[in-house]
Order: C-alpha cells, then sequence, then structure tokens
C-alpha cells in the first residue's frame, strides 16, 4: 500500500498528512506547506499566515526575536514503534542510532526515519534556509526543530526548516525524499550522487587505513 498524493492538514496543534494524523501538539509557530513536486511537505517556522493545500489559512503568533539559536517545538510522533537517526555526534561525522522510545533521538539528528505501529513510514529531514542551519532533538514536549547559525552576531527568525514525507517502502521513501532535499539545497551545491560523475581517481581507490586500523 502507499499514500495518495500528499495532502495535509494543520488543526490546532495536530498535523496529519494524506489522512494520517504524524504529530501532535505542534507548536503554532509551525507552518506547513506542500512541496510543490508532490513529493511530501516541508514545515516553515515563521510569523504570518499561510495558506495549506485545502485553501484552509491559519493564524500564528508573533515570531520570537531574532537569536543564532532557537528551538521550535514539533510535538508527539502519533504511535512511534521505532526509528532510526542520522546523527552528528562530533564536528566532521555522523553515526546511525536506533530505539524505539523518543527520549532515544539523539541531539543533532539530521535525518529521522520512524516507523509507526500501523507499518507506515515517517521521514523527517532537517534543512539548511537563509542563515539557519536545522537539526533535531528532543526537548520537554517532544521532537524539538533546532535552528542555529554557529555565530552570536549572525541572527534569524525563521525559515524552511524541515522537509516531511509519509510511505511503506523504506527505499521509496528515503529516495523521494532524497531527491526533494536535493531540490530545496540546490542553491548550496547539493546534487544526489546519481548526477554526479565519478572522478577517475575512484578506479585506483583502495581501503581506508582507518577503517583498517582504526576499528574493533
Amino acid at each position: 500500500p502507499s499514500c495518495p498524493e500528499p495532502r495535509l492538514m494543520k488543526q490546532p496543534e495536530h498535523l496529519q498528512l494524506d489522512g494520517c494524523p504524524i504529530l501532535s501538539s505542534l507548536a503554532p509557530l509551525i507552518h506547513t506547506i506542500p512541496d510543490p513536486t508532490g513529493a511530501g511537505v516541508v514545515l516553515h517556522v515563521s510569523a504570518g499566515t499561510v495558506k495549506n493545500i485545502r485553501d484552509t489559512t491559519f493564524s500564528t503568533e508573533s515570531a520570537p526575536a531574532p537569536d543564532s539559536r532557537l528551538t521550535w517545538s514539533l510535538g508527539m510522533p502519533v504511535s512511534l514503534r521505532r526509528f532510526l537517526a542520522c546523527h552528528r555526534f562530533a564536528l566532521f561525522w555522523m553515526a546511525p542510532k536506533v530505539g524505539s522510545a523518543l527520549a532515544d533521538v539523539p541531539p543533532e539528528t539530521q535525518c529521522l526515519l520512524m516507523e509507526r505501529t500501523d507499518g507506515r513510514l515517517v521521514l523527517m529531514v532537517p534543512l539548511i534556509d537563509k542563515v539557519f542551519r536545522y537539526s533535531l532533538q528532543v526537548g520537554s514536549d517532544g521532537l524539538e526543530l533546532l535552528g542555529e547559525t554557529n555565530d552570536p552576531f549572525t541572527t534569524g527568525s525563521g525559515g524552511v526548516g524541515a522537509f516531511v514525507a509519509t510511505g511503506f517502502d523504506p527505499y521509496e521513501l528515503l529516495a523521494r525524499g532524497a531527491a526533494a532535499v536535493a531540490r530545496y539545497l540546490a542553491p548550496l551545491g547539493c546534487r544526489l550522487r546519481k548526477d554526479k560523475p565519478l572522478p577517475d581517481f575512484m578506479d585506483l581507490f583502495g581501503w581506508c587505513t582507518w577503517d583498517a586500523f582504526y576499528a574493533d
């Protein structure tokens, strides 16, 4: 089975995608906007109003004061069974982590794949927009979207913060999500691996000595 074209509904403190409840207790400062290709939706963190795909307008609270580090509550994932998170654990390194409790989602999560109890999958990918680099973490009210500029003198108040999509096939969902995220990050030079030509030195590339000598 698969979801139909993404149709989103944002009720007060509630997000549904393709008729499926995805997040509860969503902060009112978060707008939901359909992805133009139909791959999923994006979460836009800002002030003002926005129309969703069903032409229903939702008002939001006033935006927080601009800062170099801001968080928005995404609320609780509905019917979470287990998750796979890719998170940055050091400045230049990422690692996967799996679990079944939301509290175990690590900070600096760059990609979160969740399986619900009904078998449906939910993909959430933080983005980069304007001055903010976004990541996922867990706070007192559930999942949080963290925006950082990494410079106390460079401030912002929001932007396109995350991509969200659902499906039943993890390979199809990740491929669809990667293509959508690459389109959003295209101004930063982001391309999919299939769109990048392999350099000639790859024919001579050998085993990494780090993997050979520095791992158990």
